[in-house]
């Protein structure tokens, strides 16, 4: 038993040691997801080894201290997500200033998916003024076209290829873009989204692939699409807000140096994980889904909406102009990290 635990004690020491290596390939890119769950399981094994060990010899003591210190590292990265931690986005509570909120949805559909209807209802019952749906082909198109008496202004991108996008808006819609930034197949929009009162928001909507075998074998491409987007955002003064299944969690190396470097912040701190997928699979859960504003606004309300049939629960955020009058973050990136992201962009692009 004792050698067992000694295996499971190397075994949960690569766990985290994988996380640390700069490589792409998506057998090291895995291991930032279940971070969670590795810390619960590095902690169950901590606890066995410690209590199957009986003759503690100085390799038994620095295998303990190694894989104490790589729980100690993974719960620093993930404790700016719980609910003990500073808030990023600043709490507000005052939701009758119609004219400078902006309440989005943001649901990875799952192509597949025939439930059409629970999103409908989900929706109708929380009357989000943006809807952006993901992984919507010509048949979902159809199921969510009675959306348009609501809806006015909208986008459509119809896909076969599990990378659909649908953006449905009661409020104006301006400068509409569809673009490949870095994958033909894979869509992204921006636009300009006028608020009630006037004032112009810029939005993102985004859904890279992830690394993995049936995607893409390395992550180059989701990170590149992020890290380009981010670096746009650095010469935006207006507000901006980001969305969409970026197919990262939130305290992955590559999402930190998106926030970063465009400045934008998480509402997720210092609230919770909300963990979108897999709705299917409540141990394997984990934050893929996300939405990400400028200081311009403070957050008035974050969630996870309900399961809709989907391997993700939508996710949503109320957003109001902060009237602090905070314009912008910059960016906290350093020189180094920028020249990580340029290199990291060229190698997209080739």
């Amino acid at each position: 038993m004792e050698a067992v635990f000694i295996a499971l004690v190397i075994l949960g020491i690569c766990f985290t040691v994988f996380k640390l290596i700069r490589q792409d390939h998506w057998t090291i890119r895995f291991f930032d997801f279940p971070l969670v769950q590795i810390v619960l399981l590095n902690t169950t094994i901590l606890i066995g080894y410690s209590v199957v060990v009986e003759e503690w010899t100085v390799l038994k003591i620095i295998l303990f201290i190694l894989l104490a210190l790589c729980i100690l590292n993974d719960i620093r990265v993930i404790y700016p997500y719980t609910t003990i931690a500073r808030k990023e986005s600043k709490s507000f509570s005052n939701k009758s200033d119609l004219a400078n909120k902006i309440n989005i949805l943001v649901s990875n559909v799952y192509q597949n998916n025939e439930e059409y209807a629970k999103l409908l209802e989900l929706i109708d019952y929380e009357d989000p003024d943006i809807v952006i749906t993901l992984e919507t082909n010509k048949e979902w198109e159809k199921r969510l076209n009675k959306l348009e008496k609501k809806y006015p202004f909208n986008h459509k991108i119809p896909l076969e290829n599990m990378y659909g996008m649908h953006l449905f808006s009661r409020l104006k819609l301006a400068n509409i873009q569809e673009r490949y930034l870095i994958q033909e197949d894979v869509p992204s929009l921006v636009c300009d989204v006028q608020l009630p009162g006037g004032r112009e928001v810029k939005l993102y909507s985004v859904h890279p692939k992830p690394p993995s075998p049936t995607e893409n074998e390395f992550s180059t491409s989701r990170d590149g699409e992020l890290y380009k987007i981010a670096l746009e955002i650095q010469d935006i003064e207006t507000p901006v807000i980001v969305a969409g299944d970026l197919n990262d969690v939130a305290w992955s190396h590559s999402t930190r140096m998106f926030q970063r470097l465009s400045g934008l912040r998480d509402p997720r701190k210092g609230r919770g994980f909300f963990n979108t997928f897999n709705a299917n699979i409540p141990l394997l859960r984990w934050p893929l889904d996300h939405i990400f504003h400028s200081a311009h606004f403070g957050l008035l309300d974050i969630k996870r909406h309900p399961h809709v049939g989907s391997d993700h629960f939508p996710m949503g955020a109320e957003l109001i102009l902060n009237p602090l009058k905070k314009e912008k973050d910059e960016p906290a990136a350093e020189e180094e990290e920028l020249e990580e992201a340029r290199e990291k962009i060229v190698e997209a692009e080739e």
